[in-house]
């Protein structure tokens, strides 16, 4: 059977083909067969577990990572778009089987990373906050801003606006007491409660004044 790999060897093949086209169609058709597809499977699952071929494969993929990063990408991307359905199918059914394991496996890894985990969610509220909205999403709840999930994604919203803002007050540039104030009320549009651009940071006094400012108005 012809194996093509190299320049020499296709321009050797299109001679080949042009020679005796109904031979190599005939070894095409025989290469795509169910027969040869299952030996082609299992002679690389065993070539995977020879001893070097795995760590070799490793560090081959590193080295084109380094070189073009935006390849890699785009193709992790494609293949999830491609099996999005499928992949999220097997995840829902693995969820409901394994709930308790699941909630256990979750809760030794706080107990153990719990540090690491406060210190992630200091650097990148962001991240916290894009994950709660998520969560309320998916709950399809009223916001109720005495519940304790709404709460949560209140603070993480704040963190992320005092980040934007440099951690200073926005009026006088003061760094004492911040607090994230909510420019259209959240009583009054309980939509945008949650949005960056809804928000700027305040010391506690620039607070007061602005509160003061609303009554008045």
């Amino acid at each position: 059977m012809l194996m093509v790999q190299s320049s020499k060897e296709i321009s050797l093949y299109k001679k080949e083909y042009r020679k005796r086209p109904e031979v190599i169609k005939r070894e095409l058709i025989q290469r795509h067969s169910p027969e040869y597809l299952e030996k082609a499977r299992i002679y690389s699952e065993n070539y995977r577990k020879r001893p070097g071929v795995r760590e070799r494969y490793k560090k081959n993929y590193e080295k084109e990572m380094k070189i073009n990063p935006e390849k890699f990408r785009m193709r992790s991307r494609k293949s999830h778009l491609k099996h999005k359905e499928k992949h999220n199918k097997a995840c829902r059914e693995y969820k409901s089987k394994n709930r308790k394991s699941i909630s256990n496996y979750n809760e030794m890894y706080y107990k153990k990373y719990k540090d690491r985990i406060k210190a992630v969610k200091k650097e990148n509220p962001e991240w916290d906050l894009k994950a709660q909205k998520n969560y309320l999403s998916n709950l399809k709840v009223r916001m109720d801003f005495n519940k304790k999930d709404v709460k949560f994604a209140l603070d993480s919203w704040a963190q992320v606006v005092k980040k934007r803002d440099d951690h200073k007050c926005t009026w006088c540039s003061s760094k004492r007491l911040l607090k994230a104030h909510h420019i259209w009320h959240k009583a009054y549009c309980p939509e945008s409660a949650l949005d960056i651009d809804n928000g700027i940071t305040l010391c506690n006094g620039c607070h007061l004044k602005q509160h003061r400012f609303d009554r008045t108005v």
